[in-house]
């Protein structure tokens, strides 16, 4: 049974209404893994219906069969014709699940960013050879370059997570890519790959996210930095 966060969270119950009211939704509609989309209009995202063009895809090549290591390309949910989508000219957003809350949490560590020492630098515990209970192990890769954005390929898995019962003990699974910037007085970056973590997600299925901060994670909320359309300012 679902924990009434109106009861449990009524700061972060608060926040998500005042959160819908600011949407103008469309339609409303369930995936097939239970995943709320509320589907939006162009104007929700820029007063001016303005919004970016999806850049073009092209089909994957997969890797050579291989008996011991099978693969398939990876699909997703709305890939699916038979599944109900919005009216054209809406997009979806996923809806934040509190319901999989069973602990109290303020409305600023719902929404903060969580990471290895690389990625949160504020975390308790500075030592990176021990992930439990608030960090986690990541391997890491970059380069120093001027670059005025980029484009990636990554691979997709299901991999399996543990979430420890320890408040603040959750885990995850992430790849991703940023662009930090260091040349203003504090860290900003934009990210973006995908995450099975099931406190953001409300599941433990990939699901592709972005994030961005522009002061060296050291805050979230509008205009500040956080996940995907949880807060303003992407």
């Amino acid at each position: 049974m679902a924990i009434d966060q109106t009861q449990l969270n009524p700061e972060l119950s608060n926040w998500l209404k005042a959160r819908q009211s600011a949407l103008k939704i469309v339609k409303t509609t369930t995936t097939p893994s239970g995943q709320t989309l509320d589907w939006i209009t162009t104007e929700t995202q820029d007063p001016a219906g303005k919004i970016a063009s999806a850049p073009p895809t092209a089909p994957m090549q997969l890797r050579v069969a291989d008996a011991q290591k099978p693969v398939k390309p990876a699909t997703f949910e709305l890939d699916d014709p038979a599944v109900e989508r919005g009216p054209a000219g809406t997009v979806p957003i996923v809806r934040p699940n509190l319901s999989v809350l069973t602990t109290k949490i303020a409305v600023k560590d719902y929404l903060s960013k969580s990471g290895s020492i690389l990625a949160n630098k504020n975390r308790p515990n500075k030592k990176p050879a021990d992930p439990n209970p608030f960090g986690y192990f990541h391997g890491t890769d970059g380069q120093d370059v001027t670059a005025y954005g980029c484009d990636f390929i990554l691979n997709v898995w299901d991999p399996t997570i543990n979430n420890p019962s320890t408040p603040g003990g959750d885990d995850h699974s992430i790849l991703q890519t940023w662009l930090q910037n260091y040349s203003k007085p504090q860290l900003q970056s934009l990210e973006g790959g995908w995450t099975v973590d099931q406190n953001l997600n409300g599941d433990t299925q990939p699901h592709i996210f972005t994030y961005y901060t522009v002061n060296g994670y050291t805050q979230d909320g509008n205009n500040l930095g956080g996940y995907n359309t949880q807060v303003n300012g992407w």
